[in-house]
């Protein structure tokens, strides 16, 4: 039986860190499970001008892949053309989401080429989707048959993890701030419904608690769109940029209540970055979010302010509540393996 499986990213992944992240989480389990992984994707100076970039997209795979007798493993819907593509060897694909479907922020342009792309999924021999809420979209939007998807979800990071002394490190990452401290991890795009939550810190900070709203990734005071809520929430507000990985653990670790009001995401890698560092949830009941959580979080009406207002004030204000869906979250934590993951692809890749 063969055991080497050649993985392909689109061409752009150089620049997408999800995708990036996601070849380095799946390589070291499939290699532990006795699968040898490769990556193949055509070399492109990153200012390639788009004619080279066409070229490389869709002529440059077939002569990296000629060689490999094993399966092929697409790893972004995003060059679900491949599938087509390369059809006449056994591909498989992993689809992440398939967003932009239902909140496209592309061109016109962009949408046709990327749709026409993601079109080609049909031709895998099996999809591994993400979260069930992946899987429906693709029976829905894309008319694929149910039966050819493989429900696959992402595993943890175990680098996230409590730290004992989270009480010295919060004195260290926030000095002189005593108050509680909530928080939200990732980039400000419309899905990430970033309006609610900062309305929602608006009515928490007219009732007269005190706090301190934590953003890592994207800034808020670029937002033009946000320009009002910004200015009410300023001396409330600590933006902190993109971290890596060993300070997120950190400020994870020091802060009350995550929130993650999404109206739509794939998965949502930080709901268990979150829970795996013992922090209290309020998510959005939204797309996947529901899937990932279980039962270590509040949810709320993705637009409803006042709900998610609510949950963040009964979070910070009752600590039985806070020590309940910290232990819940805990327990959550554990359902979500990458081990498991490469062994789902690795069953259906080589079946015996």
């Amino acid at each position: 039986m063969p055991s080497s499986l050649l993985l392909l990213p689109d061409l752009d992944a150089t620049h997408r860190s999800s995708m990036e992240m996601y070849l380095s989480d799946i390589e070291g389990p499939l290699s532990q499970l006795g699968v040898q992984s490769s990556v193949a994707r055509p070399k492109l100076p990153v200012s390639a001008p788009s004619v080279q970039r066409y070229r490389a997209r869709y002529f440059g795979y077939q002569s990296l892949v000629k060689s490999h007798d094993g399966p092929l493993l697409v790893t972004d819907h995003s060059a679900g053309h491949l599938c087509w593509l390369l059809r006449k060897k056994p591909v498989f694909a992993i689809c992440h989401d398939i967003a932009d479907l239902r909140f496209s922020s592309l061109s016109m342009i962009q949408q046709r080429l990327w749709e026409s792309r993601v079109k080609g999924l049909k031709h895998a021999s099996k999809i591994f989707a993400i979260s069930e809420n992946t899987a429906r979209d693709l029976h829905e939007l894309l008319s694929i048959p149910r039966e050819k998807v493989i429900l696959n979800f992402y595993g943890r990071d175990e680098s996230f993890e409590p730290l004992f002394d989270s009480v010295q490190i919060k004195a260290a990452l926030f000095p002189g701030i005593a108050c509680p401290l909530i928080l939200h991890v990732g980039t400000n795009i419309l899905r990430k419904n970033i309006k609610t939550l900062l309305d929602a810190l608006i009515i928490i900070k007219s009732q007269g608690l005190d706090f301190r709203f934590i953003k890592v990734g994207s800034s808020l005071r670029e937002m033009t769109e946000l320009a009002d809520q910004v200015r009410m929430l300023e001396p409330n507000l600590i933006e902190m940029g993109f971290r890596e990985k060993r300070e997120l653990v950190k400020i994870y670790n020091s802060c009350d209540c995550f929130c993650f009001p999404s109206t739509y995401e794939g998965f949502g890698r930080p709901i268990l970055e979150a829970q795996a560092c013992g922090l209290p949830c309020v998510l959005a009941d939204s797309s996947c979010l529901r899937e990932v959580g279980g039962d270590g979080a509040l949810y709320h009406e993705p637009m409803n302010s006042n709900q998610l207002a609510a949950h963040i004030t009964e979070i910070l204000k009752n600590h039985t509540l806070s020590e309940s869906l910290t232990i819940k979250g805990l327990a959550n934590v554990k359902r979500f393996s990458w081990t498991q993951h490469a062994k789902t692809i690795a069953e259906h890749c080589f079946p015996e």
